[in-house]
């Protein structure tokens, strides 16, 4: 019988890992949770781009959650909150 060296491993109790623990060492590849249209995404710009030009400020808020955050470097570093604050923000602007 051959003596064990200190660098011998014994691997007869070793077992090849079950599913669950493979699945955990190599994830199956998923797709990204969000994937822009560009088609899409070029419509919006233009339309987005256009209602502020013509200052219709109700259809380009159309685009906001009521609680939207918007920053801007004419509030000096303020911030506004909520779609009502923004849109009176930009009656008030003209110049944006």
């Amino acid at each position: 019988m051959k003596k064990k060296d200190k660098a011998d491993i014994d691997l007869s109790s070793a077992r090849e890992p079950s599913k669950d623990q493979e699945a955990q060492t190599h994830p199956e590849p998923q797709d990204p949770p969000f994937l822009l249209d560009p088609a899409w995404a070029l419509q919006f710009s233009i339309q987005w781009i256009q209602s502020m030009n013509a200052h219709d400020f109700d259809r380009l808020l159309i685009n906001y959650t009521n609680d939207v955050t918007f920053q801007s470097s004419k509030l000096n570093g303020g911030v506004i909150t909520g779609k009502e604050k923004l849109r009176e923000f930009l009656l008030g602007d003209r110049e944006l």
